[in-house]
Parts: structure tokens; sequence; C-alpha cells
């Protein structure tokens, strides 16, 4: 399972995650509500970073920009926000 599809899955339809995975850097600039993902959706996909990355977010330290877009959850889920553990997302 792609990370797109990890952390989209159950939130988006199915055909939305498909035509992100198809072209994912032409969505990464694109906010989460563009894409069909609202805000408590936005909760659950933080919650599946911190999941696959095995430790908690520090909220105090993010900024709505590393959060409201694909690009920047992506970022979140390689663990550029101070955290890194070496992980490095799949855009397939």
């Amino acid at each position: 399972m792609s990370d797109i599809s990890y952390l989209l899955t159950g939130l988006v339809p199915a055909s939305t995650i498909h035509r992100i995975e198809a072209a994912p850097r032409e969505y990464l600039g694109l906010p989460l509500s563009h894409i069909g993902v609202d805000s408590l959706s936005t909760f659950e996909i933080l919650d599946r970073i911190e999941e696959r990355l095995g430790y908690e977010l520090d909220y105090d330290a993010l900024s709505y920009e590393s959060f409201s877009t694909l690009g920047g959850v992506m970022s979140l889920l390689q663990g550029s926000q101070g955290n890194d553990h070496g992980n490095s997302p799949d855009l397939r």
C-alpha cells in the first residue's frame, strides 16, 4: 500500500486516491479540502502519520501549512518536523 493510499483510504473515494496516485506531484500543493478531506479527516490523517512513524507529533511546533496540503502531510510522514527517523514517503 502506498503512503498516499495509507493516509487517505476510507477518508476520500477510492477513485480520488487512484487519480492522486497516478500523478501525485500534481496534487502536492492542493489544500486537503480540494481532494475531499474535511477537518475531522485531517485529524485522522495526523493520527495515521503518528501510527506509521511510531511517535507523537509535536502539535505545538506544527504550523497549519504543515498539514493543510497533501505535500505537507507527506512531509510530516517523512518525519521532517525535527524528528528525522529516516522514513521516506512512497508517492506511488
